[in-house]
């Protein structure tokens, strides 16, 4: 019989099982880690997208936050974040 693995001794059957499981388990947790670092990207993406497209007048905030689906404070958050100056006050 193969060595105890942790705290529970398994036959070779049900060690089999486990290793099946764990490496299952191991998988799923990198593509989901994946998946995370995707969207974060995707995010970003976004976010300086919004501030181009805002900075150049192409799309108001509130369009820009319709669009998106953020709200417009969020916009305006992701604005300031990217260094885009306000417009408040500018002769336009």
């Amino acid at each position: 019989m193969p060595p105890a693995r942790r705290w529970k001794i398994r036959s070779p059957d049900a060690q089999a099982h486990a290793d099946a499981a764990e490496t299952e388990i191991r998988a799923l947790r990198k593509a989901v880690d994946d998946a995370e670092e995707a969207l974060k990207t995707a995010r970003s993406a976004l976010a300086q997208s919004i501030a181009r497209h805002v900075q150049s007048d192409v799309v108001t905030q509130a369009e820009a936050g319709r669009a998106s689906g953020y709200d417009t404070r969020h916009v305006n958050r992701l604005i300031r974040e990217a260094g885009v100056p306000p417009k408040r006050g500018a002769d336009t």
